[in-house]
């Protein structure tokens, strides 16, 4: 199958899964509330070797974790020119193939969190996850995609470097 096939179902994979995905939260799970678990929401792992898992509500008006929810338009502008600069990198470098759909993979979850603040005022999280009773931030889809993206390249740059330090003079 074609590259440019592979890429582009991909990202549409991404988009239309986060997009429905929030919609229904935003349809049918209450926003966040309560003390217990699973705060309103849907559980699906409770005390299961120390693992909570839940799909649960939760309004993030910042960046991740919250960040910078004070300064809502700097933050809009910031978003616009990652995105911005993640296309211009799509479009005018030349890289491998992996780089690349590891940015569109980063892209995609950008463009899906910036929709939420478009279509909703605030990004939708909805992943709880607990392991041992240290309760991980809040997280969606898109921010999922980001993360595989970012942590594939980084990866590559290591074994790289691994590669040309190991290689024979």
């Amino acid at each position: 199958m074609n590259r440019l096939v592979v890429s582009t179902l991909l990202a549409l994979f991404i988009f239309v899964a986060d997009f429905l995905l929030k919609a229904y939260v935003h349809a049918c799970v209450p926003p966040m509330h309560g003390s217990e678990f699973p705060y309103g929401g849907i559980s699906f792992l409770h005390g299961w070797h120390g693992i909570d898992f839940a799909l649960i509500h939760v309004w993030n008006k910042g960046a991740a974790w919250g960040w910078f929810s004070s300064f809502p338009r700097a933050l809009l502008y910031t978003r616009f020119i990652m995105i911005g600069g993640l296309f211009s990198y799509l479009c005018f470098v030349r890289a491998s193939f992996f780089r690349k759909l590891c940015t569109l993979v980063i892209l995609t979850g950008a463009i899906c969190n910036i929709i939420d603040v478009f279509l909703y005022s605030h990004v939708i999280d909805m992943f709880f996850f607990s392991i041992f009773e240290y309760s991980y931030p809040v997280f969606n889809l898109a921010d999922t995609a980001i993360f595989i993206g970012i942590a594939l390249l980084l990866i590559e740059m290591l074994v790289l470097k691994f590669m040309r330090f190991r290689k024979p003079v």
